[in-house]
Order: C-alpha cells, then sequence, then structure tokens
C-alpha cells in the first residue's frame, strides 16, 4: 500500500528558519552551489527546472543564474491558473572538471 504525502505540511519546514530543508535551502542559493551546475554537464546537456512563483517570484532569478552559468533557454513555460514555471536550458559552455577534491556540495545536519 502507498502512502500519500501531504505536499503543503512536507514545504512547511522551509519557514523554519532553523530547519534543515531551510538551511539546504540557503546553500543552493549561494552563487558557489549554482558554478557548480556546469561542472555536472557534458556539452549540450539539458536541465529541466520547476519553480513556484509564489513572492517572492525567483523565476527571473533562475534564468538568469542559468544564463550566467553558460546556459541557453530553450523553453519557459507558465502555465494560466497555476503558481508554478517550468524551463529547460541548454548547456552551450565549456564543461569544466571537477575540482580537484571532487567536492560538489557540503551537507549541514
Amino acid at each position: 500500500m502507498m502512502s500519500r504525502t501531504d505536499w503543503q505540511a512536507w514545504h512547511e519546514p522551509y519557514a523554519d528558519e532553523n530547519s534543515p530543508l531551510s538551511r539546504r535551502l540557503r546553500l543552493v542559493r549561494r552563487p558557489a552551489s549554482r558554478s557548480a551546475l556546469p561542472r555536472l554537464c557534458a556539452a549540450d546537456a539539458t536541465v529541466i527546472w520547476t519553480r513556484t512563483r509564489r513572492a517572492p517570484d525567483l523565476t527571473p532569478a533562475v534564468r538568469g543564474w542559468l544564463r550566467d552559468a553558460g546556459f541557453v533557454e530553450r523553453a519557459f513555460h507558465v502555465p494560466e491558473g497555476v503558481l508554478f514555471a517550468v524551463g529547460a536550458h541548454q548547456f552551450a559552455g565549456t564543461p569544466q572538471p571537477l575540482a580537484s577534491d571532487g567536492e560538489l556540495f557540503t551537507f549541514l545536519c
């Protein structure tokens, strides 16, 4: 039997400044974390992403971050009557080698 997830309740920890999810979100939003994406992509890789457009709507920022990291926007959809967007960006930059220590992320507990 599959259990059901209350997605609204699942997102509530993001509102708690000290929750692990909130701390993870702050790390992901840092420029250093975003700059790791080209190290994960081969030439012509496509990144498909989705995000809420609730205030503050960060979809314009996400599109800019991807552009600044060497991605070309191939699609951006904002369906009518909902608060989400879906984007597709293709990597047009030069793939970068991973750092010699192999570390991409730092996880906080």
